[in-house]
């Protein structure tokens, strides 16, 4: 408890989590495989940034040792209303040990996702859209690697044949083909937009609306500042990019809380209690009526 004091007082709790039994490692080893997985949990769960605050190391287990540096510090105490999605109860250890053991399976897409849902991104909305279309095709890959649009031996065989048939031409137009075949047995970019629309399918359907629709309009804001078909982002343009882009900040972080084990209904509850949700949903529709309108 801090206070009270002229300024009021403030009632706060400490988790501490020990490890035990670790094999010799360096620190960046434990932060990449431990702590960074954990607070990047934490802060998807409750929606606000929660960061490490003290590190303590003992070899004989009786005498400790507080580990100094530049990134430790003490937690602000939050009295805003957070965006809580779950709640390390509601994972269980079961789906923090769980989470722990994907670490390598989703790489290191879940710490950008959890810093656009705590709303920690300053840049603008078109690099925004950017970072967060990239991340879902990752977190579409990693999740489903088995999932090809063409067999491997037919894309190979396809690679062979249209080589082949340019291999009198320029040595450009051969590079150029080469590369654009390369990628060839991997689904396109609306399809793996609809997989993961999939996967919150039971708890959300509403975060992307009608799907095709969906899938089709971020596939197409994606295309335009890829690919720059279009300039620096235009007034009228505002509330349809910023709708794409909140859709995906939900999608992603509700998927990745059940990859953590949270429970559908669990999930469908919670979301229906948070007001920036239902703000979310009430701008879709004006946003992108095709895809939220009724």
């Amino acid at each position: 408890m801090r206070g009270p004091n002229v300024r009021g007082g403030s009632i706060e709790r400490e988790v501490w989590l020990k490890v035990v039994g670790l094999q010799p490692s360096t620190w960046q080893e434990i932060d990449r495989q431990i702590v960074t997985p954990l607070s990047t949990l934490v802060t998807l769960c409750v929606g606000e940034v929660n960061e490490l605050s003290a590190i303590e190391l003992t070899l004989d287990g009786e005498s400790w040792v507080t580990l100094g540096a530049s990134y430790i510090r003490h937690a602000e105490a939050h009295t805003e209303r957070l965006d809580k999605l779950a709640s390390l109860s509601d994972l269980k250890f079961r789906g923090v040990a769980a989470w722990l053991d994907k670490v390598e399976r989703l790489g290191p897409l879940p710490p950008v996702v959890a810093r656009f849902s705590a709303r920690q991104a300053t840049m603008r909305l078109e690099t925004e859209l950017l970072e967060m279309t990239t991340v879902a095709e990752g977190l579409h890959s990693r999740l489903f690697p088995e999932i090809t649009r063409l067999e491997v031996a037919v894309c190979d065989e396809v690679r062979k044949r249209v080589l082949a048939a340019v291999a009198d031409m320029d040595a450009q137009i051969t590079d150029i083909l080469r590369g654009m075949l390369t990628h060839l047995h991997e689904p396109g970019y609306p399809y793996r937009l609809k997989g993961l629309a999939q996967i919150v399918a039971s708890a959300a359907p509403e975060i992307c609306g009608r799907v095709n629709r969906w899938a089709n309009e971020v596939s197409e804001a994606r295309n335009k500042y890829a690919h720059r078909t279009a300039g620096f982002l235009d007034e009228g343009s505002i509330d349809k990019l910023a709708t794409v882009v909140e859709s995906l900040r939900w999608l992603l972080r509700c998927i990745l809380l059940l990859e953590a084990g949270l429970e559908a209904s669990v999930m469908t509850t919670r979301l229906r209690d948070i007001s920036g949700y239902r703000l979310f949903l009430e701008r879709a529709a004006d946003g992108l009526p095709t895809v939220y309108g009724k």
